[in-house]
């Protein structure tokens, strides 16, 4: 296991959140991989955190957020455009060949405060997808979003 994933699992550990590791094995898988799963009020998510070997950068991945019906993408991909303008640390994108949206964070940090940005970064891409799962719902014609009177 990579330094920066030891580092990253031991504040999992703090803050008693379950997770699995998947260490690099190889040329074919050069990232060590902490997967977890969320539930928020409106979304169940797979998470990924990839930690390549010799750079400081983390990929933050939040897989099959939503799956989307061929009818409704073109309508759909004009809303994560809208997202990605408005989120810009977050990139919202959907897989052509599942019709998956999925959600992509990049993280640079230094030796000394990667696990924590690591997780703020998963934080925040957990909370922003929670967030805008209604309005995606509501997309597909999936969901009917509460008043906000009541």
């Amino acid at each position: 296991m990579f330094n920066s994933t030891s580092q990253f699992t031991k504040l999992l550990d703090e803050k008693n959140l379950r997770y699995r590791v998947l260490e690099a094995e190889g040329p074919n898988a050069p990232d060590d991989r902490v997967l977890m799963k969320f539930q928020g009020h409106y979304a169940s998510m797979e998470t990924c955190v990839f930690f390549p070997e010799k750079v400081q950068l983390a990929g933050v991945r939040i897989f099959r957020a939503a799956q989307v019906p061929v009818e409704k993408r073109e309508e759909v991909l004009r809303l994560l455009n809208q997202w990605n303008r408005r989120f810009v640390l977050a990139k919202f994108y959907l897989d052509p060949s599942s019709g998956f949206v999925e959600i992509a964070v990049d993280v640079l940090y230094q030796e000394d405060n990667g696990a924590q940005l690591c997780f703020e970064a998963l934080n925040r891409a957990v909370s922003t997808c929670d967030m805008v799962f209604p309005t995606l719902l509501e997309a597909m014609g999936d969901f009917q979003a509460k008043p906000e009177n009541s």
